[in-house]
């Protein structure tokens, strides 16, 4: 990405983050067959790894869903 660029995303969170009964069992379902693959996927790595890329990032969390976006220095 060209300096300036802009990238923006989202995913589902398995940790770090509260999950409702009935979450918890449709992810179990989702990772289960195959449809997802995030048992290991936290709030802080998110962060984590954003951080170590981006120096402006931003982090929005909806019940299990992070959006993200950082900025290309």
């Amino acid at each position: 990405m060209r300096p300036g660029g802009r990238l923006f995303g989202s995913t589902v969170l398995s940790r770090g983050v509260h999950l409702p009964l009935h979450t918890r069992l449709l992810l179990r379902r989702l990772n289960s067959d195959g449809r997802f693959n995030n048992t290991a996927d936290s709030l802080d790595d998110l962060h984590a790894q954003l951080r170590s890329r981006f120096s402006d990032y931003t982090v929005t969390v909806h019940g299990c869903t992070a959006l993200f976006e950082a900025t290309v220095p």
